[in-house]
């Protein structure tokens, strides 16, 4: 792998971290000194609609971190209640038309016609929020592009994803890194390690809600039970705004409540990996 040096001076670096598979195994293997790459600090966007299992394995990372060689602070930060803004209808200056902020990729259906919905809650819960505290601990609010690669952001993105996902960064000021990619390491690869090396299963991250999720087996009871209500509200919304297709969670296009959802995990994880991030993603959900 190309080896990745500490930080030049006045350039911070900071891991993007999802608390799923690949950022734990990064988190880890940084602080264990497995990948030579030194970081300023982690920082987590909680959506606050993460499952109760990402918490709990991100708690125990956090204990591992602070044991091993290498530690690093964890940030979280948060917008709020993503599932709020994406069923909040509003109404725009003309007093007349309505939508719904925040996007997510549900799936559509009217009739025999089918559709996916466009993404923003990434961008707008994550993405913004990790640059946001970025520049916070930085003590600069403010950057532009004119001042030059100021950041150096770590993604979680590995080699099967990387032809679609591992993009430069449209800020300016930040430069992103991949070093999974750069060693080589696939998300199966990362599987492995962490099968290998931690006593405990480690999940997926992504919101309770998203539709890309194919390992619902991994939510707890009180979780699933709030899927079926939790469709209906942004059914609700969607149909409040006018649109003339009908959101739904699951890729079969039926109401979840009707849906035996499958508890079996990482059957395919190439496939899994495809469906949860599409090309519109820059690969921080579900790492």
């Amino acid at each position: 792998m190309s080896e990745l040096l500490p930080s030049e001076e006045k350039v911070w670096r900071f891991l993007s971290y999802g608390g799923g598979v690949q950022t734990i195994f990064l988190r880890l293997a940084i602080a264990k000194g497995i990948i030579p790459v030194t970081i300023d600090a982690a920082i987590c966007a909680n959506t606050q609609r993460e499952p109760d299992a990402v918490w709990e394995q991100i708690a125990w990372v956090e204990e591992e971190v602070a044991r091993s060689p290498y530690p690093s602070p964890l940030h979280i930060v948060s917008r709020g209640d993503l599932w709020d803004s994406a069923t909040l209808v509003r109404t725009r200056r003309d007093g007349q038309r309505k939508y719904v902020k925040t996007a997510i990729p549900a799936y559509f259906r009217n009739g025999h016609v089918n559709g996916l919905g466009r993404r923003s809650c990434t961008r707008d819960f994550k993405i913004a929020m990790v640059n946001a505290q970025a520049r916070k601990l930085m003590g600069k609010p403010r950057l532009y592009a004119r001042d030059g690669v100021q950041i150096e952001m770590i993604i979680g993105i590995t080699t099967d994803e990387a032809v679609l996902r591992a993009k430069p960064n449209p800020k300016g000021y930040i430069r992103n890194l991949y070093p999974l990619v750069d060693a080589g390491y696939s998300r199966a690869d990362c599987h492995s390690w962490l099968d290998a090396n931690v006593p405990r299963e480690i999940v997926s991250s992504g919101c309770v809600e998203c539709p890309h999720r194919t390992d619902w087996g991994m939510l707890k009871p009180h979780e699933l039970a709030r899927l079926p209500e939790s469709e209906r509200q942004l059914q609700k919304a969607y149909a409040e705004v006018g649109f003339n297709m009908v959101p739904y969670l699951h890729e079969t296009r039926i109401p979840i409540d009707q849906i035996k959802l499958s508890t079996r995990r990482r059957q395919n994880m190439k496939e899994e990996q495809r469906n949860l991030f599409l090309n519109e993603c820059a690969g921080v959900c579900g790492v």
